[in-house]
């Protein structure tokens, strides 16, 4: 019990120090993702296959918190993520130890990818909470003689999961391989359990269309159709430069970049960087090899980012990652190939499977947290046999710690130099006073603006109303989608723009307020920025 308190006074201490930089701005380094919401709020619709339980959460959680009030929802994604610290506490308690449960907990916080996390409102917030006590239920399934009810328990946590943040379905695959094969000897009982983990999990994250699939008058194929049919969109703004450019010039723009990457002066590299997206969005004729390449750059790009400052703390975290791996393969090679395994098919999946681009670090850097802290405590161990009076795992830690720190002080830094919320505030604050069928046209993604505001927003590229200026189709462009103000505009286009089409109008929008601050704070400021 008195561990249970501990655990929980050091998350809530968590939540203080992920908080600290967004309440000395005044405003966290992103703006929350509320988009699929504020959608489903006012329509009823879901964004099924990315995170479509995390829209029902957070459209729920407007009742308490405002849709533009920022520190509000950095606060609960702290919480949230504080909540799945305790939770992967207990877990690496029952399969590590006090000692490691601690330092992982520690390095785990203060990683600097996943104190972003903290304070940034995505898909992932709660998702982890869920992971973790899914990971926790097996456990006690593993050690309590297989009581059924903790594996399907873990399977409604993981479904859970999954529909907060459909990527990490990517551990499926080699969870069940692992699985069978850990107990290949009771093969049939194995895949039995297997099986009713998984259709636990699908169950629950197929839960928002199941009225429909059991509705009357379907077969049974009609009725996996649309259990399955939670399938991702993917994002015009992945390879189209806007949504008019997909669907009145599509063909055009492809041409155009084929055309582009046939040009012969192209490095072989250069030709193979990108083709992802022609794959992704099936452009031209594919070309296998060129896929194979793709895939094979694209995880070889990931590898440096294992050592960046901004994603696990610079290069001096492997100085414990590698000697905790050497002591988990030693002393638990089931475990160590568990882990291994999980973070290399997810990798493989991404790259070779899906083509994905993005840093998926997030999704696995608990593990990279968990053999740190196996490394932090056998150096120390190690080390306290010749200097048996000096503490020295904690001295190991807390230089660890005060490195983390000084990592995401600096990290902090350049996200909140560059940060666009206090002008997406600004932005915010203009578009809220508009009509609400008002829509707004603008050359640049306003990512989350419109969930804050419930204004839609649409995107043209300055090339496109070039474009539609020259060929006279502008007005009837802005028609077709509604367009009733244009945003952010250079001036000349702008005043291009209106001539063209007189019933749209121009937003000005005044620049983003700074916090104002005393010499005292001016200094605390400095922690950060």
């Amino acid at each position: 019990m008195r561990a249970v308190i501990l655990i929980i006074l050091a998350a809530l201490v968590m939540v203080g120090i992920w908080m600290l930089p967004a309440l000395f701005m005044g405003f966290p380094i992103y703006s929350p993702n509320l988009d699929e919401a504020r959608l489903y709020l006012d329509t009823g619709v879901l964004a099924y296959g990315d995170g479509h339980f995390s829209a029902m959460v957070f459209a729920y959680l407007t009742r308490f918190i405002a849709w533009d009030n920022l520190l509000g929802w950095t606060f609960f994604s702290a919480i949230s993520l504080a909540a799945a610290v305790v939770a992967l506490w207990w877990n690496l308690r029952t399969l590590s130890g006090a000692c490691v449960a601690w330092c992982s907990i520690v390095i785990f916080g203060l990683m600097p990818i996943y104190f972003q996390q903290a304070l940034t409102l995505t898909n992932y917030t709660l998702s982890y909470l869920f992971l973790f006590l899914s990971g926790g239920a097996f456990l006690m399934f593993f050690f309590k003689q297989r009581q059924v009810w903790l594996l399907m328990l873990s399977g409604v946590f993981f479904g859970i999961c999954l529909g907060l943040k459909e990527a990490f379905v990517l551990f499926i695959p080699w969870m069940a391989v692992s699985y069978v094969w850990t107990f290949r000897k009771k093969w049939k009982t194995a895949m039995t359990e297997l099986f009713i983990f998984l259709a636990c999990a699908g169950v629950v994250v197929s839960l928002p269309v199941l009225p429909d699939a059991l509705g009357p008058n379907k077969s049974v194929f009609e009725r996996l159709a649309t259990i399955f049919s939670m399938e991702q969109t993917k994002p015009i703004g992945e390879f189209y430069p806007d949504q008019y450019t997909y669907d009145f010039d599509k063909d055009w723009y492809e041409e155009t970049v084929l055309a582009r990457r046939a040009q012969e002066n192209r490095s072989f590299l250069d030709r193979i960087r990108g083709y992802n997206r022609l794959i992704l969005f099936d452009i031209g004729e594919q070309s296998f090899l060129f896929s194979v390449f793709n895939a094979i750059w694209l995880f070889v790009h990931q590898i440096p980012a294992l050592f960046f400052v901004e994603t696990v703390g610079g290069v001096m975290m492997w100085l414990f990652i590698l000697p905790g791996a050497v002591y988990l393969f030693r002393s638990n090679r089931r475990v160590f190939w568990f882990f291994i395994g999980l973070i290399l098919t997810s990798e493989f999946i991404l790259r070779f499977v899906l083509h994905y681009q993005r840093i998926h670090l997030m999704e696995y850097g608990w593990v990279l947290a968990l053999m740190g802290a196996l490394g932090v405590v056998q150096l120390g161990q190690h080390l306290e046999r010749y200097w048996p009076r000096v503490p020295v795992m904690y001295l190991l830690m807390a230089i660890l710690s005060l490195h983390l720190l000084q990592m995401n002080r600096l990290e902090l830094a350049r996200l909140y130099n560059r940060s666009t919320v206090p002008d997406r505030i600004a932005v915010a604050g203009v578009i809220k006073e508009l009509p609400e069928e008002s829509l707004i046209a603008v050359p640049t993604n306003y990512k989350n603006v419109a969930g804050m505001t419930g204004r839609d927003m649409t995107i043209f590229r300055e090339e496109t109303i070039e474009r539609l200026l020259s060929n006279g189709k502008l007005s009837d462009a802005f028609h077709h989608y509604g367009v009733t103000h244009v945003l952010r505009y250079p001036e000349e286009l702008t005043r291009q723009i209106l001539r063209a089409d007189p019933s749209v109008s121009s937003l000005e929008i005044p620049p983003g307020k700074k916090p104002e601050v005393t010499p005292v704070m001016n200094y605390l400021l400095h922690l950060f920025r």
